[in-house]
């Protein structure tokens, strides 16, 4: 699959590095970033900044704005928004949702979930392989 839409929901310089990242996978036709910062913009042309102030926002803003911009998945940087229910409302919108916060990343579920996802559009950066019953 050719022309992946990805949204990026964070400020910091996590959310900045997928950004400059994900500019050079070809599949990738465009990154929104909510909201970005000012070292995003010089990152490429895929990027554009969407003027939605998550942390104020409704959150049906941000899935409304997935839904209308044809996002394939959406990765997060918001232990606060993770609070308020954006993963359960983006899953129920039928929207795909990586929990990329520091202190809730679990290796074993959001890392395989983001690896699969980029396996099944054949963006992968390297070879992976699930191990569930190690021995």
């Amino acid at each position: 699959m050719e022309n992946l839409r990805i949204s990026i929901i964070g400020r910091d310089s996590r959310a900045h590095t997928l950004a400059c990242a994900l500019v050079n996978v070809s599949l990738v036709e465009k990154i929104a970033v909510i909201p970005g910062n000012g070292t995003t913009h010089s990152a490429g042309d895929k990027i554009w900044h969407v003027p939605i102030k998550p942390e104020t926002e409704n959150l049906e803003t941000l899935v409304g704005h997935a839904k209308s911009n044809k996002v394939d998945i959406t990765f997060i940087f918001s232990e606060d928004l993770i609070k308020r229910g954006i993963i359960g409302l983006f899953r129920q919108a039928g929207k795909e949702i990586i929990d990329l916060t520091q202190k809730i990343i679990r290796p074993e579920a959001e890392i395989t979930l983001a690896k699969e996802f980029m396996q099944r559009y054949e963006a992968l950066f390297s070879d992976f392989e699930i191990i569930k019953n190690p021995a």
